[in-house]
């Protein structure tokens, strides 16, 4: 009687289903993104509602910054490479901080420095293009204690392909995490 009763556990608990997948950024609740219009490294446009169908991981950089930008950068790069084949379901974007030093050359000088030009779609535009999206994603950005540093804060969002906001990371975001709530983000419906 007890060899059945603990077979029949083990085959209702086989049965259950899974618990669904948390996201373990912070949880925007799929507010709506903010629209914004910029142009990369190649001076071609990019606009975020074009990103529609696909999940879109968001962050903002500078190319002098010393030390969280090449980190972010560097991470993306692992999730990316976590994802596999996933990624192609994925675009990774970074929006300056840096509107007067981050020209097309030193983007693509960063791009090649941190292994990401494949993966990292870098956006510029002047500081009257890039402020309101700053503001939008809720960002200041201020001149640091050295010359050509900035202070500002560090954000990776997660937006859905319908342009929802899903989750939220800082930069001492850990990469498996991310790569979690990517893939929640994916596995949803459009």
């Amino acid at each position: 009687m007890k060899i059945m009763f603990c077979a029949l556990c083990v085959l209702v608990a086989a049965c259950a289903p899974a618990a669904p997948a948390t996201l373990q950024g912070t949880d925007l609740q799929k507010t709506p993104a903010p629209d914004f219009q910029l142009s990369d490294a190649h001076d071609q446009s990019f606009a975020l509602s074009a990103q529609k169908g696909r999940v879109v991981v968001l962050t903002f950089l500078y190319t002098n910054c010393p030390d969280e930008c090449p980190l972010i950068a560097e991470h993306l790069r692992d999730v990316h490479d976590k994802l596999a084949a996933d990624a192609s379901g994925v675009r990774f974007v970074a929006v300056s901080l840096d509107p007067e030093h981050d020209t097309s050359a030193a983007i693509l000088q960063f791009l090649k420095a941190h292994k990401v030009e494949d993966v990292l779609t870098y956006l510029k535009g002047t500081r009257e293009q890039l402020a309101p999206v700053w503001k939008a994603y809720f960002l200041s950005v201020l001149p640091g204690t050295n010359p050509n540093t900035l202070t500002h804060q560090s954000r990776i969002v997660v937006i859905d392909r319908n342009g929802m906001q899903r989750s939220n990371f800082g930069a001492d975001f850990d990469a498996d995490a991310l790569v979690n709530d990517v893939r929640i983000v994916l596995a949803d419906k459009p």
